[in-house]
């Protein structure tokens, strides 16, 4: 069975992949959330699979 990761701040948490990656440099993995009209997704950078 594939069980996520989580890292939890404040009041929210966040499940991630085993298999996923910091990529070389200082600045870490940074999430963003984007929108467009009605639509929300959030932007994953910093790592790899």
């Amino acid at each position: 069975m594939f069980e996520f990761k989580t890292i939890e701040i404040d009041t929210i948490k966040i499940y991630y992949s085993p298999r996923i990656k910091i990529d070389d440099g200082p600045a870490g993995i940074s999430i963003k959330l984007r929108r467009l009209f009605i639509f929300k997704w959030l932007e994953l950078e910093g790592a790899k699979l």
